[in-house]
């Protein structure tokens, strides 16, 4: 049940609710299926072991930098893995029955309280927004504006994560084009618990359950599963900066070298989407 801490948004069906202390997405229901691991719900509705989130936006990096730092050009940034945007407030959060809005706003060379202090050097605005249409699908968008004098490189991701059930498969791939069925324990055993899929724009995530179906425009797509309970499916636009320099190099690497990272330039704001669906066990039987 919402209450003031949260907005609950609802349409053809489905339900979805947002911590509006943190910005996140924390619950995803068609019927009374729950589909989302709830670590970003309000402190007392959340698990007491787990991951603490339930869903992050990536932003200006995806993973990690090498020694946490690197530079824009010849501008030194400091940065925790996935970014500034995880560690920052959600503004100007407007909402009605189905759909939420909200926005980031940053100043070039601001310090972010992180696992560490960070700071970038460009200015940006981030506007993410969930839409339940009335077919009961989730629209979530994510729009990129540099504010700054220059223009800049850049990595984003969205980080959600949904319920891990005993005997799930993700297939992932583009369009008709589709891999073959990988296990939870697939995606466990991989070196750092991640797969990554490149040019990957569809998951399909199935359990005894549900079925969670995931269309994007980012480009690549994550996998994250440590056997804590979830699965994090990430889409992606360029993966972590970690292991793109000589081990032992000493300068910081600079992302606006790094050709398969996006341009956000000051006259064109940048526009990513993943619409999200899902199929509870339960109607899936009975047709």
């Amino acid at each position: 049940m919402a209450s003031g801490k949260t907005a609950l948004i609802s349409n053809g069906g489905t339900y979805a609710e947002l911590n509006l202390e943190n910005g996140q997405l924390f619950s995803l229901m068609r019927g009374r299926v729950e589909v989302m691991w709830p670590g970003g719900a309000p402190a007392e509705r959340r698990p007491a072991a787990g991951w603490q989130n339930s869903e992050i936006v990536m932003f200006p990096i995806v993973g990690a930098a090498p020694g946490d730092r690197f530079l824009v050009g010849e501008r030194g940034c400091l940065m925790n893995q996935h970014g500034l945007s995880r560690y920052m407030d959600w503004e100007d959060i407007s909402s009605n029955s189905s759909s939420v809005e909200m926005k980031q706003f940053y100043r070039a060379g601001e310090v972010v309280a992180g696992k560490m202090p960070c700071s970038f050097a460009g200015s940006y605005t981030l506007a993410k927004s969930y839409v339940l249409d009335s077919e009961g699908k989730l629209t979530f968008t994510l729009e990129l504006k540099n504010n700054s004098d220059v223009d800049f490189r850049f990595a984003a991701g969205w980080h959600p994560a949904f319920r891990s059930v005993n005997g799930g498969t993700l297939t992932v791939g583009h369009g008709t084009v589709m891999g073959f069925p990988r296990s939870l324990e697939d995606v466990r055993k991989a070196d750092g618990n991640v797969l990554r899929f490149d040019d990957a724009r569809d998951v399909i995530y199935r359990t005894g359950d549900f079925t969670v179906v995931m269309a994007h425009t980012f480009g690549k797509t994550q996998i994250w599963n440590r056997g804590e309970g979830l699965v994090a499916i990430e889409p992606i636009t360029s993966p972590s900066l970690s292991g793109r320099q000589p081990s032992g190099t000493p300068a910081p690497i600079d992302i606006n070298a790094q050709e398969d990272y996006m341009w956000l330039r000051r006259e064109a704001p940048v526009e990513l989407q993943a619409v999200v669906s899902v199929y509870p066990e339960e109607a899936r039987d009975e047709t």
